[in-house]
């Protein structure tokens, strides 16, 4: 087995921590008694991509064409793009879709994971990253992190598996930072307990604030003691806890602030919009979907506690519990 890494625009970054990148790869392979080559052989298995100029997209479609695996390495962000010459600031929101689109080409996509850990933890925040993804479960028990960031492309097994079996032990916030942001995968990760989605690349002060909002929407429910009864249930205000007569119904903290909402307003309609600036502070950054799952997902618990038909849709108006 043969790893092919992709040279090409080498002088331009030859002298650049990519070039520096490159030459790592290298050397790590050849460590593992993994062969490397610049060019295609017969016995090739993947193509590693380091930088996502124009002619790297040939690379790409070669190893579609060849029926091989694409790894990129995110090295470029619209932060770093910035300020890199003049007029660059005017280009930086071309280039974040254009690295987006790149970077949606991978089979995997590795990105400079210890960057953004500081980043995070320059904000306050402790952070830890997975070291065993053939046990993900295992060390989430052993951190008991009060949240998640978790990528769709992993190791062994995906994200969405590993969100579904942390949602079977803990209702911690997990927020999905994937480049794979299609509708279909945004829809299927909050499907499978996702309390939000951040497309890759993304600025790093907007996923500081995403984290940092989440964090705050989720521990700062306060009243604990303060119950709200409706159709015969009892919505927990401390723990953020539905009781049914069929038993305890464990609420996201997404589905707890919609449920609180629209109890609040009983009666009266809550457009998508009032819902949508309770959970992420600003629509800016929401897709549409990601409120309709949620709703969903919340309508799907009603249901199983046996209170079926409480969330009421006004067609474009807004949702309301009479």
């Amino acid at each position: 087995m043969r790893i092919y890494i992709y040279t090409g625009g080498e002088k331009l970054v030859s002298k650049s921590g990519v070039g520096q990148a490159i030459r790592h790869q290298q050397e790590m392979l050849r460590r593992a008694g993994v062969d490397t080559t610049e060019h295609w052989t017969a016995d090739t298995a993947a193509v590693h991509v380091n930088t996502v100029l124009p002619d790297s997209l040939l690379a790409v479609l070669a190893a579609r064409i060849r029926g091989r695996k694409v790894v990129y390495y995110g090295h470029s962000t619209m932060q770093d793009f910035r300020s890199s010459f003049k007029g660059s600031d005017l280009l930086a929101p071309l280039f974040c879709k254009w690295i987006k689109f790149c970077y949606g080409l991978g089979d995997v996509v590795l990105t400079p994971t210890e960057y953004s850990r500081k980043l995070l933890e320059s904000y306050g925040n402790r952070v830890r990253c997975v070291e065993d993804f053939a046990d993900v479960l295992g060390e989430f028990a052993a951190c008991q992190p009060q949240l998640v960031l978790m990528d769709i492309k992993l190791p062994y097994r995906d994200g969405y598996y590993w969100c579904s079996r942390i949602r079977e032990i803990s209702a911690v916030p997990v927020v999905f930072l994937s480049s794979a942001s299609d509708n279909m995968n945004i829809v299927m990760a909050l499907n499978m307990g996702g309390d939000d989605f951040i497309a890759k690349p993304v600025d790093p002060m907007v996923l500081t604030a995403k984290v940092q909002a989440v964090l705050r929407r989720t521990y700062e429910i306060t009243g604990a003691g303060q119950t709200v009864e409706f159709c015969g249930a009892t919505l927990s205000l401390g723990d953020g806890c539905l009781h049914t007569e069929k038993g305890r119904v464990e609420l996201t903290k997404n589905e707890f602030r919609i449920l609180q909402l629209l109890l609040e307003n009983r009666g009266k309609i809550v457009s998508r919009e009032e819902l949508m600036m309770r959970l992420w502070q600003s629509d800016l950054y929401v897709e549409e979907n990601t409120l309709t799952v949620n709703v969903a997902r919340l309508r799907k618990k009603l249901e199983e506690g046996g209170l079926e038909g409480v969330i009421l849709t006004k067609p474009g108006r807004g949702y309301i519990i009479l």
